[in-house]
């Protein structure tokens, strides 16, 4: 069976196969491409079925292929914490626009999940450091393996706790859950199976992590929040700070910035 054929005949979206086609035969997106003529062998193609398969019972193919592509990198993934997704990247262009690209501060990310915010934010801000917390042991340990797959582990730190570590921090960055507890039954199914809901759930209104958040900032900090896009005003309230709004590449409100 040809590479073409092979896509064609999975009935998955295109996109969806090419994935993981390429992941079974180590190719670039362009290299698959460049190959469609070339024949599977019959071992790659039971691989690729095998994965189809997977796909086809609801399983993401970011968790099928173990990694996911965020700001431009590739994080290691698992069912520890949620996969990254495009909407958040709206927070680390939120930071870009208002600190100077030689910032030499610290973040903190609050509930760092793969560690897509924080090891972003030191890639892109050379001098900086930072620290990020979760209360899952395994998402740790996977921030730490991005960290390290990323070059940036010397300037991340990870630790297993629960919103604000002791030190001093200038900038705090979290995405934090913020699901209405009675909206979660309306998440889609391919997210509610294989990503943790405690990573979703954000109590009866949805603004718990936000309140738990509040009570522990400093006045002199800087905060970066994602949000749903229906909670600006709600948490704005919370803070009881100015806020700049930016939104997503779809138009929607998606993060607060409280200088």
């Amino acid at each position: 069976m040809k590479v073409s054929q092979a896509i064609a005949n999975s009935k998955l979206d295109r996109l969806d196969a090419r994935v993981l086609l390429a992941y079974v035969l180590g190719y670039s997106s362009a290299k698959l491409i460049a190959r469609g003529e070339e024949e599977l062998s019959p071992r790659k193609e039971a691989e690729f079925l095998k994965l189809v398969a997977r796909r086809r019972k609801g399983e993401p193919v970011a968790m099928i292929i173990g990694r996911k592509e965020f700001y431009g990198r590739e994080f290691f993934v698992d069912g520890s914490t949620l996969v990254p997704r495009p909407d958040t990247e709206t927070l680390i262009e939120a930071v870009k626009s208002e600190l100077p690209a030689d910032f030499p501060g610290r973040f903190l990310d609050i509930g760092v999940g793969t560690g897509a915010l924080l090891l972003t934010l030191l890639a892109e801000f050379p001098n900086a450091s930072g620290v990020g917390t979760d209360i899952v042991q395994e998402a740790c340990t996977l921030a730490r393996k991005n960290a390290r797959a990323l070059g940036v582990e010397g300037k991340a730190e990870i630790i297993e706790a629960s919103y604000m570590p002791p030190g001093e921090f200038e900038v705090v960055v979290s995405n934090p859950p913020y699901i209405r507890t009675s909206d979660m039954a309306w998440v889609e199914k391919d997210v509610l199976d294989f990503e943790p809901a405690s990573a979703l759930d954000g109590g009866a209104d949805g603004l718990d992590a936000y309140r738990a958040i509040a009570a522990q900032i400093a006045p002199a900090q800087k905060i970066f929040l994602e949000i749903n896009e229906d909670q600006a005003a709600d948490v704005r309230e919370i803070f009881a700070r100015p806020a700049q709004l930016f939104k997503d590449l779809s138009g929607r409100d998606r993060v607060l910035y409280f200088s």
